[in-house]
């Protein structure tokens, strides 16, 4: 995911289409990891606020059995901005200034159809923002994803709710259902906020694999741009990320899509952050162990799987309980961790 945030094709939406679509795409949406530490993108913009949704207004619902869908598919093409969300505050689908809609309100979401409002410079940077209304519907499969696939701006509510108008192909992506967790062809992924780290990963995905075998039941996906990261990797976490990245559950992604590392705070063995190291001997008693070193001096044990050789690794504090879990590609007796 290589594009610029939101706010910032915003702003080059509003003050200056020429040059927007060309500029360098190595900024992220969402947030920019910088060393270990994810920092949000800010930016203002003054676009004037459109007020409450117009009386009446249906309710949002989501239908039984399905997730809440999000709009469209997430990049679908090569300068689309702010889709692959629920209710989405703005969005664009060139980085240009008439393509570009924000202040958005929704006054309805799902099943089958989305209404909302926004403001656009329908006629290019130099004219007045005027009101756009929305209408998403297509609720089908994009990429795996319950999504809107098709988007309509129109001019009027009136519009809105009996469709037509510009309609753009918001999904531009694979519309097949996906396998159910465990049935063939799922590879039996579960991966899921409530999984367990187990030998070498959680859920069913596994260091080694490629991270197109995530599902997206992650809360965040975040992709670094500058710092203690080469660009492009990219962090799928499964708890809302905290100020300490040693504790928050997350699989780790190189820039070439392997899945390198698994941070978790629970295990299928019943040890968790803040469990003894006598626990972890006990929970584990049986495996291969082994030992290996990290620059803080606090130790840190592996066990392994013999059957698969996969490993997971447990860093105990000063105290000797477990400050971090993880399981990664490699891990050898008496040598550096490398995970610090």
């Amino acid at each position: 995911m290589r594009k610029r945030p939101l706010v910032a094709v915003l702003a080059c939406a509003v003050t200056i289409v020429a040059g927007c679509a060309s500029e360098s795409t190595n900024a992220v949406s969402e947030t920019a990891v910088v060393g270990a530490t994810t920092t949000a993108t800010t930016s203002e913009i003054a676009i004037p606020t459109i007020g409450a949704p117009p009386a009446g207004a249906p309710a949002e619902t989501t239908g039984a059995g399905k997730p809440t869908p999000v709009l469209g598919r997430d990049e679908h093409v090569k300068y689309a901005v702010g889709f692959g969300t629920v209710k989405p505050t703005g969005f664009s689908l060139a980085s240009t200034a008439s393509s570009t809609v924000g202040n958005i309100t929704w006054e309805s979401w799902g099943p089958q159809v989305a209404i909302g409002q926004g403001t656009s410079q329908q006629n290019g940077p130099s004219n007045p923002l005027t009101v756009t209304w929305l209408r998403a519907d297509d609720v089908g499969w994009c990429d795996g994803v319950w999504a809107y696939r098709r988007l309509g701006r129109l001019q009027s509510r009136e519009q809105a709710m009996a469709g037509g108008g510009r309609v753009a192909d918001i999904c531009q992506g694979d519309t097949s259902a996906p396998p159910a967790p465990n049935a063939p062809g799922s590879g039996g992924v579960t991966l899921s906020p409530s999984s367990l780290l187990t030998f070498g990963g959680a859920g069913g995905v596994y260091v080694g694999d490629p991270a197109s075998k995530i599902p997206n039941t992650y809360v965040k996906k975040v992709v670094a741009t500058l710092g203690a990261y080469p660009p492009g990797s990219t962090f799928y976490y499964f708890r809302e990320p905290t100020s300490s990245a040693m504790t928050d559950w997350y699989f780790f992604a190189r820039p070439d899509g392997v899945i390198t590392s698994v941070v978790w705070g629970a295990t299928d063995r019943g040890i968790k952050v803040g469990s003894t190291r006598a626990d972890v001997a006990k929970a584990y008693a049986g495996f291969p162990a082994g030992h290996c070193r990290t620059s803080s001096l606090n130790p840190a044990d592996f066990y392994r799987d013999p059957a698969t050789g996969r490993n997971v690794i447990f860093l105990f504090d000063s105290g000797g309980t477990v400050s971090h879990m993880r399981a990664q590609l490699r891990v050898t007796d008496g040598q550096h961790c490398g995970f610090e």
